[in-house]
């Protein structure tokens, strides 16, 4: 479980470097915002919910849609986090 959560965390914070400040508000800043606030990644490994970012199918349109704290309360329910609080 560690190295999914390790990979999972490295993979997302590789998209940080593809972002500058001028993707305020696009869909990929949404979507790399909205993972780091669903996953919640700690340095440990034994805390993130990388359930979350497992998706079946991903269509970006409907995906994407509202803010990354809004669109990760979304993913956290759909993986059976009921808790809500990102």
């Amino acid at each position: 479980m560690h190295r999914a959560a390790y990979l999972a965390a490295e993979r997302i914070a590789g998209m940080s470097h593809l972002l500058t400040n001028d993707d305020e508000g696009k869909p990929d800043w949404n979507m790399y915002w909205a993972l780091r606030i669903a996953v919640r990644h700690q340095p440990n490994h034994t805390q993130g919910r990388c359930k979350v970012a497992a998706f079946n199918a991903f269509e970006a349109d409907a995906e994407l849609q509202g803010d990354p704290l809004e669109i990760a309360r979304r993913w956290s329910a759909a993986a059976g986090y009921h808790d809500l609080s990102v």
